[in-house]
């Protein structure tokens, strides 16, 4: 099974072909917070299996160390399950807050994944959508970001297609102050990334298993959110991440929410 076949790292790749019929599968969300010591043992050993087959470098150890991390406020997964009752796929979706220049901003960040034969209709971006509208009209006035921290490609072109606003971005160079915010928000994470050649990038040694040949199509690709992201992480594939920011302001969302789903319809 090879990685672009496998995985969507963060968020997903772009195929649309439609395999499977979304009725086939079935989807819970669990609230990780909530969980008591067993039934968390038990949902990490089996969510660690499947990050495992389509990740490099996040063993379970990392996750665990994730669901406790400081200033994490909301901690749910949508997980994804077949007919015969076999994790297929999830998505993580965390929320961070923090005090910046002495107000709360929130963060929000996620992972997600999906087997390739369960691809295609069955997009998991919808789940993050909704847990970030909902934060939003609970605080409405409040600076809210997604903090997206793309190891491939496939998952910056993902986000990229359908974000009204993301940081960076091919069409445009990024501002001044939301290149400052995007850092002083990532200090404030304990999240160190970036150098003169390579601004945004973060060097964690985590990526998704890929091969030659699936290197080679993603560089030949035409798709400008593509060979931006080659610009910028040029070496990906030895553990480097995008750092980006999505602002999450009321415009944002409903245009990149349009976005999304006149896509869905048209497929």
């Amino acid at each position: 099974m090879t990685s672009q076949a496998r995985a969507l790292s963060n968020t997903s790749t772009f195929q649309t072909s439609c395999s499977v019929r979304p009725a086939s599968l079935r989807k819970s969300v669990v609230d990780v917070r909530r969980l008591k010591k067993d039934a968390r043992e038990k949902f990490l050993d089996e969510l660690s299996t499947l990050v495992a087959d389509i990740f490099q470098g996040y063993d379970r150890d990392y996750l665990a160390r994730e669901f406790l991390a400081s200033n994490l406020v909301s901690a749910k997964v949508l997980m994804i399950r077949n007919a015969q009752g076999a994790l297929v796929g999830f998505n993580m979706f965390r929320g961070f807050e923090y005090e910046i220049d002495g107000r709360t901003v929130a963060t929000f960040r996620a992972m997600a994944g999906l087997l390739p034969e369960y691809r295609g209709r069955n997009s998991m971006l919808a789940f993050s959508f909704v847990q970030a509208i909902a934060y939003k009209m609970r605080h409405p006035l409040r600076q809210i970001s997604y903090l997206l921290c793309a190891n491939h490609p496939s998952s910056y072109y993902l986000v990229a297609r359908y974000a009204h606003e993301i940081w960076p971005r091919h069409e445009q160079d990024t501002p001044a102050a939301k290149f400052s915010f995007l850092k002083k928000l990532c200090a404030t994470a304990g999240i160190n990334f970036g150098d003169d050649s390579h601004p945004y990038v973060l060097q964690h040694g985590r990526k998704t298993h890929q091969n030659l040949d699936e290197a080679r199509s993603w560089k030949a690709s035409n798709k400008p959110q593509v060979q931006h992201f080659l610009h910028l992480n040029p070496n990906y594939q030895t553990g480097c991440g995008l750092v980006c920011l999505i602002p999450l302001t009321a415009t944002n969302l409903l245009m990149s929410g349009l976005r999304f789903a006149a896509d869905k319809l048209c497929c």
